[in-house]
């Protein structure tokens, strides 16, 4: 796990290198914050589990509280805009699988006794 002050120079370095356009359109995509990509990458290179996505998000958010504080718009947008990359890049969806047979399952294991279907 990387140390915070990693974590908060990572997330320093993405919030300064973006580039911030209020006027661009926000449909069908939001395109008025441009992150550099490297520094983006490595921002979401630190969210490698649950635990560390956590920490990653707690550091974004004490910073978009400091640009509130601060009343910078275009620093608050980009903290925000960061916030919804990370979400997005580590979204976890549960995937429904059928095996050959056509039982369908959620990959969970089998079924318990409480779970198991009425005949």
């Amino acid at each position: 796990m990387a140390t915070e002050q990693v974590i908060t120079a990572a997330v320093d370095r993405a919030l300064q290198t973006a580039s911030i356009d209020v006027d661009a359109p926000r449909e069908p995509r939001d395109e008025r914050c441009r992150f550099d990509p490297e520094a983006l990458a490595a921002v979401i290179r630190l969210c490698d589990s649950g635990k560390n996505r956590q920490v990653v998000i707690e550091v974004v958010d004490r910073e978009l509280r400091r640009w509130l504080d601060e009343l910078d718009t275009a620093r608050t947008l980009a903290a925000v805009m960061l916030r919804a990359r990370i979400a997005a890049a580590t979204a976890q969806r549960q995937v429904i699988v059928e095996n050959l047979q056509g039982d369908v399952g959620t990959g969970r294991g089998p079924l318990t006794q409480d779970e198991q279907p009425l005949s």
